[in-house]
């Protein structure tokens, strides 16, 4: 089980986790030992012609991306490579499950969206590994801990569902032009659910703009606001808060 608590601070494999609560130092070798291995055994095994140093580079960068639109270009100006190797390795990382791909929601004729791809580490532990965040004060602190949280509610979310057997189920994120913006847009047969991702206890009704407008744009019954708080209530007619220890 994830230590949600946490927020994910040590993600989710249980070897590490449950290894260091006698010994400290096992977590930290565990960790650098499985992004060592993922990059020098695993990836040069499956793409031998992959040019490992720069691959290497990239996942650090991308870690400062987690959580957030990727501008492509500017990560290939970054690295001195091609756009078109940008795309390659978020491609590889994807289909490896180290990186979760989230596309635009684009069902909101009313609104003109951003259309730029979004992503997430699929584990909190290796994103914080990558970013060198050791504690639950040093990620408090750290700019990334919005967007680091907002990862791991989104994996949570689809992990938790998937785990239904559910089928028929797409994940996508919405933006507009105007910055109205839902983290989580869930559809299904149901029409659409938007999820709004916080990470403090407490919604200021200006925040809950962007879940609004997505619920009256598409004529959607209720939205979620996922953050902190202590308990699940009612914030306005149709959207509730869920505190992430429900998860």
């Amino acid at each position: 089980m994830r230590r949600v608590c946490c927020y994910g601070l040590g993600g989710g494999y249980p070897e590490p986790l449950i290894e260091a609560e006698n010994n400290d130092v096992y977590y930290k070798q565990w960790m650098e030992n499985y992004i060592s291995d993922y990059v020098n055994r695993d990836i040069r095994s499956l793409f031998p012609r992959l040019n490992i140093f720069n691959f290497r580079r990239f996942l650090s960068l991308l870690a400062q991306y987690s959580g957030h639109q990727l501008n492509m270009s500017n990560m290939a100006r970054a690295l001195e490579i091609s756009v078109s190797t940008v795309k390659d390795y978020l491609d590889i990382i994807h289909q490896t499950f180290l990186w979760r791909n989230l596309e635009p929601f684009t069902g909101n004729r009313l609104k003109k969206v951003q259309k730029s791809n979004k992503g997430l580490f699929r584990d909190q532990g290796i994103l914080h590994q990558l970013l060198k965040i050791k504690n639950i004060d040093q990620l408090l602190l750290h700019p990334v801990a919005g967007f680091s949280f907002e990862s791991f509610v989104i994996e949570e979310l689809i992990r938790g569902l998937q785990a239904t057997m559910a089928t028929g189920l797409e994940y996508s994120y919405y933006r507009t032009v105007d910055k109205s913006e839902v983290d989580l847009v869930i559809e299904g047969d149901f029409g659409f659910c938007p999820v709004e991702i916080k990470l403090n206890s407490v919604v200021q009704r200006n925040s809950l703009r962007g879940l609004e407008n997505f619920i009256k744009d598409t004529q959607s019954q209720y939205g979620i606001v996922v953050n902190r708080g202590k308990r699940i209530e009612l914030l306005t007619e149709n959207i509730v808060q869920i505190p992430v220890n429900y998860l």
